[in-house]
């Protein structure tokens, strides 16, 4: 393998994360809302389920990002972590034209746990390759 080849970073695990989350979060939300509706919660449970949105959300962010990388699982989830906290950060300011500091010390300490307990969980162990001898 060249030193080019082992340099160069494939840029679709940004997108497979970001549809990932999309996914997630989407099909959470609605089942929270079905909750809410049903239940009539009050708002404070509803941001502990926000919180744990967000981070299984960003779980899954992880575990598509990390999925074909064979190694480098603590630095995908890192920088998966970043570009979706960055993305996320983007969108809030463009919606609201300025952040709540609370709010983006929240979602980045979800989104970067959430990332790289993704990130790690793909690896696979390997197989033992022991020959067996047929029947």
């Amino acid at each position: 393998m060249s030193e080019q080849e082992r340099k160069r970073v494939d840029l679709s695990l940004f997108a497979r994360a970001l549809a990932a989350w999309g996914i997630c979060a989407f099909a959470l939300l609605a089942c929270a809302s079905i909750l809410y509706a049903a239940e009539g919660t009050n708002l404070s449970t509803m941001g502990y389920a926000s919180s744990i949105i967000s981070f299984l959300a960003a779980v899954a962010a992880g575990c598509a990002a990390g999925l074909k990388q064979r190694k480098k699982h603590l630095l995908t989830g890192l920088i998966s972590a970043f570009f979706l906290t960055a993305f996320l950060l983007l969108i809030g300011f463009l919606i609201k034209g300025k952040l709540n500091w609370s709010a983006v010390l929240s979602m980045g300490s979800f989104t970067l746990a959430g990332c790289l307990l993704g990130a790690i969980l793909p690896v696979r162990r390997k197989r033992s390759t022991g020959k067996r001898g047929r029947r």
